[in-house]
């Protein structure tokens, strides 16, 4: 491991269900809605690497304020853009999308970045993967003392109880929580059940742009949010849910509906069977998390709702 060569992080296991609740060796974290962000810092170079070890530095001028540490240094976080205090995903994927330098620094105003710190692994020409998490939690609280001027730098906060940390993130509909073994060591690229990740499951309402065809049966709904802009956006499929009595009730409200040409302004590609309906019928559905293509990931159908097309927004 080396300054400036990305490297994959690790990441938490998905847990269906509560039990690491009532193990006493976590500690939980509320799991921040964005885009993985580790920072390289050496000397008033810095770069930003996400996930997947693409270059990011360019698309978030603001993380530059790392420079002015005086040690080198390796941090692991999540870039965040906040809206009404919570997390937006649509829009930091705007901002991770910014393709030049003119567009980076409108959004810089217009959509401002917040990175949420989680982990430290090189501090001071150390490398820390592998002391424990609350070892390396330790030194990261002498990294937060030189960062405390700068308001788009946020220090992840711990939680002893995690059922009540779970039950704030369900009222505020965020995307879930991260246990964490405290004795545990940074295990580059891995997937490890040291790390957990309890999902909640949150709702969407969206428009229903159409449906696809099975033995002569509608068989997934073709789903549509309006974004900033009032564009109808396709963000998937989802056919889970669709019962009988979705099925009838669709039939129904859309026989005068079908139109040509689809209303959505990046209609999917796939050579398939598409019926086109004009956007006035809504839906809610129950799903696990924006992907950064902005799709739903593993949408289920909950039913059809009264809400109003336009209504239905990221």
């Amino acid at each position: 491991m080396e300054l400036f060569i990305p490297f994959r992080p690790m990441e938490p296991k998905v847990m269906e269900n509560d039990r690491i609740f009532s193990n006493p060796k976590y500690i939980y974290e509320v799991k921040w809605d964005g885009i993985r962000g580790i920072i390289h810092s050496s000397q008033g170079e810095v770069k930003v690497f996400n996930k997947k070890m693409k270059d990011k530095t360019l698309q978030y001028p603001e993380l530059q304020v790392f420079g002015h540490l005086k040690y080198d240094l390796i941090l692991d976080g999540e870039i965040v853009v906040l809206k009404n205090a919570l997390p937006s995903f649509p829009s930091v994927i705007r901002r991770d999308f910014a393709g030049n330098s003119s567009k980076i620094k409108k959004l810089e105003k217009t959509l401002p970045i917040t990175y949420c710190i989680f982990d430290i692994i090189l501090y001071n020409n150390q490398f820390l993967i592998q002391k424990s998490w609350q070892e390396r939690q330790e030194v990261l609280l002498e990294v937060k003392k030189d960062l405390t001027t700068y308001k788009n730098i946020f220090f992840t906060e711990n939680f002893k109880k995690g059922q009540e940390l779970f039950e704030v993130i369900k009222v505020k509909k965020m995307e879930g929580i991260v246990a964490k073994d405290i004795n545990s060591s940074y295990e580059i690229g891995e997937k490890t059940g040291r790390w957990i990740k309890i999902k909640y499951r949150r709702k969407q309402y969206c428009v229903v742009c159409g449906y696809t065809l099975k033995n002569h049966r509608p068989s997934a709904l073709l789903l549509g949010v309006f974004n900033d802009g009032g564009q109808l956006v396709f963000v998937g499929r989802a056919g889970s849910g669709l019962t009988g009595e979705n099925f009838n009730k669709l039939v129904a409200l859309s026989k005068d509906l079908i139109i040509d040409k689809s209303p959505l302004i990046n209609p999917p590609r796939e050579k398939m069977e598409y019926i086109w309906l004009e956007p006035r019928l809504t839906i809610l559905v129950e799903y696990a998390e924006w992907t950064e293509e902005m799709a739903l990931r593993a949408p289920v159908i909950k039913g059809f709702t009264n809400v109003a097309p336009e209504n239905c927004t990221f």
